[in-house]
C-alpha cells in the first residue's frame, strides 16, 4: 500500500549516455495500479527545469528551500534538472501512467570508475597512515592484532585479471602462475580490493576469529557474534584448514568490519557488496548473466536466481521509498512502499531477473538447466542468507519501479545501488 500522502509517485530512468531521461509521473497507487483521482475531474502535471507540479498548484522557490511539507510538488535532486521544452514521446499508459522522454542535466561528475577510484584512494592513504583497529562492524570485537601499522598497503588488480590475461597471452600464460604469487600479502602487508581487504593470517588477533569450513568455500566469522566477515584462501594441499596457520591469505569483506575512530568502510552494505560482485565479475565478460548459487551442501548446490545485468553504470531518479518487509513473501504481495516529495538520485546496476517464487517448480527447474547449459553463464557463489537478501533487495526495487516498467522479455526489472549513491 502506499502512504497517506498525496504526493505522485514519479520514476525516471536516466540514459547517461543518451543525456535523456524516461520520465513517468503514476497518477495511482503503483502497487496495484489503481488510480487515486476522480477519472471525471481533470489532472495538470506541469513539469519545470527543478521540479513538477500537479493539479494546477503553484510552487513558490521560499517552500522549496525551506519546507519538506508542500505535497503538490517533487522536487527532483539538487544537481539534477530536466529541460522541459526537449519533451518528446508524451503518452498516457494504462490510465494512469503519464510517460515522456527529456533531456536533462547533472552538474556533477557521474564517472561510475572515477567514483569507485575516488573511494579506493581514500581507503589507500587512510590505511597507510597510522595504527588501526580493525574490528567486527556488528559487535564490535576486534578481529586484527591491535594497533595495526601496515607496511606494504597496495592497490589489488580487478578480480578476474588472471582469466583476462590469458586472454590476451597467444604463447602461452605459465608465466602468469608466478606474478600470481606476487599478489599473496606478506606479514603486516595489506591489499586493497574492490569490496574485500586481504591480508596475511598472522595479522589475525588469537581467539578472536575462526574457520567455517565448508566443502568448496571456508568462511571466517566472527567469535564474539557468529558474523560471517570474510574467506580464507586455502592451500590445495591443505583443503581441510581450520587454523589460520595453515591458510595463504585472509580476505575481509569491508561491509563487514569497521575502524575504531574512523568512517572508513562505513558506505559498504551488504547492497553495494553484491552490486560490486557482480561488476567485478563482468568484466571482460561477453554475456552478463548469472547464476546465483549458495555454497554446495551434503553435495548438492541450490540456485536462488537468475540475474541478466542489464547495464552496470546507470541512475534512477524516484521519490518511492520502499518499506521494510519481514519476508519476501510480505514483499511480493503486498509491495508496501512511501513516497515522498523529493526525489532521490540513486546510482545503480539494472538488472533482470528470475527467481523460484514467481515460477513453478518444474518451470524453474528447466529455467536454472537451460543456464547452467549455456557456456557464457557465469556463476555466483554467496552464503544462503546473502542469496536470501539479494532476492529482497530485487523485489523491493520493482515494488518502486512504474508497473509499465517491471517486465521486460519475461524477466523481472529490478537494481541495485552501488556504492556511489
Amino acid at each position: 500500500m502506499a502512504d497517506d500522502s498525496s504526493v505522485l509517485p514519479i520514476w525516471c530512468d536516466v540514459g547517461k549516455n543518451l543525456n535523456a531521461a524516461y520520465m513517468v509521473v503514476s497518477l495511482g497507487d503503483v502497487t496495484k495500479g489503481r488510480p487515486t483521482y476522480d477519472g471525471n475531474s481533470k489532472q495538470i502535471v506541469q513539469i519545470y527545469s527543478r521540479y513538477l507540479t500537479f493539479d494546477g498548484h503553484e510552487f513558490s522557490t521560499a517552500v522549496d528551500a525551506n519546507s519538506e511539507g508542500d505535497r503538490n510538488t517533487v522536487r527532483y535532486p539538487a544537481a539534477f534538472s530536466v529541460i522541459p521544452r526537449t519533451c518528446s514521446g508524451l503518452s498516457i499508459c494504462g490510465g494512469n501512467e503519464v510517460q515522456m522522454r527529456l533531456q536533462f542535466e547533472y552538474h556533477t561528475s557521474d564517472s561510475q570508475e572515477g567514483s569507485s577510484k575516488t573511494h579506493l584512494k581514500e581507503e589507500l592513504r587512510e590505511l597507510r597512515s597510522g595504527c588501526h583497529s580493525v574490528c567486527c562492524r556488528i559487535c564490535g570485537s576486534a578481529v586484527l592484532l591491535p594497533e595495526m601499522q601496515f607496511n606494504r598497503v597496495l592497490e589489488l588488480p580487478s578480480e578476474n585479471w588472471f582469466e583476462l590475461s590469458q586472454d590476451w597471452c597467444c604463447h602461452g600464460s605459465s608465466h602468469l602462475t608466478s606474478v600470481a604469487g606476487v599478489l599473496e600479502p606478506s606479514e603486516k602487508d595489506c591489499f586493497v580490493g574492490e569490496y574485500y581487504i586481504k591480508l596475511h593470517p598472522s595479522a589475525v588477533e588469537p581467539g578472536s576469529l575462526q574457520i567455517s569450513a565448508g566443502e568448496e568455500h571456508h568462511l571466517i566469522k566472527c567469535c564474539r557474534c557468529n558474523t560471517i566477515i570474510g574467506n580464507v584462501r586455502v592451500e590445495s594441499s591443505s583443503p581441510d584448514v581450520l587454523e589460520f596457520s595453515d591458510a595463504s591469505s585472509i580476505y575481509l569483506y569491508k561491509h563487514r568490519i569497521s575502524l575504531r575512530c574512523s568512517t572508513l568502510f562505513r558506505s559498504y552494505c551488504v547492497e553495494t557488496f553484491i552490486s560490486s560482485c557482480l561488476i567485478s565479475k563482468s568484466q571482460g565478460a561477453v554475456n552478463f548473466r548469472f547464476l546465483v548459487q549458495e555454497p554446495v551442501h551434503n553435495g548438492r548446490r541450490k540456485t536462488h536466481a537468475c540475474l541478466w545485468l542489464f547495464n552496470a553504470d546507470t541512475a534512477v531518479i524516484t521519490n518511492v521509498v520502499p518499506g521494510n518487509f519481514d519476508s519476501l513473501k510480505t514483499a511480493i504481495k503486498t509491495g508496501i512502499y512511501s513516497v515522498r516529495n523529493r526525489a532521490k538520485y540513486l546510482h545503480v546496476l539494472k538488472i533482470l531477473y528470475k527467481i523460484e517464487p514467481l515460477l513453478c517448480s518444474s518451470d524453474w527447474d528447466d529455467e536454472v538447466d537451460a543456464w547452467q547449459d549455456n557456456s557464457s553463464v557465469q556463476s555466483v557463489t554467496f552464503t544462503k542468507e546473502t542469496c536470501q537478501h539479494l532476492i529482497l533487495l530485487l523485489v523491493e526495487s520493482t515494488n518502486t519501479i512504474a508497473p509499465s516498467l517491471r517486465d521486460m522479455n519475461g524477466f523481472k526489472v529490478g537494481y541495485l545501488r552501488t556504492l556511489k549513491t
